[in-house]
């Protein structure tokens, strides 16, 4: 059941990310590679169960979580705003006023 919700919000993002494909291809093909890995690391999860926690089965599906892991970091990293921007918004919606600084103290 776990595999299927992950799927399905994969394949949301990987909805989104069409919309888009034109003008950021690379979110597009990072949201389709983080579906393959997804649909890769269910089989693997279904094949642990079936081999009775066979050593090849389990470590290929801790390499899927490894990679899709990668990937969806790659897709934060691209998505969120740097945090340099969100300072320079917030300095210029004047929420925040920096304070004057101190003259350092001589010892």
């Amino acid at each position: 059941v776990a595999a299927l919700v992950l799927a399905l919000g994969i394949l949301g993002l990987v909805v989104w990310t069409h919309r888009m494909q034109w003008e950021r291809p690379d979110l597009y093909f990072a949201g389709v590679l983080a579906l393959a890995l997804v649909i890769l690391q269910s089989l693997a999860g279904a094949a642990v169960v079936f081999t009775r926690l066979d050593l090849f089965s389990t470590l290929a599906h801790a390499a899927m979580v490894g990679l899709m892991f990668g990937c969806l970091s790659y897709l934060c990293m691209h998505v969120l705003p740097r945090p340099t921007v969100v300072a320079d918004e917030i300095a210029t919606a004047k929420l925040f006023r920096p304070t004057a600084q101190r003259e350092p103290a001589e010892f």
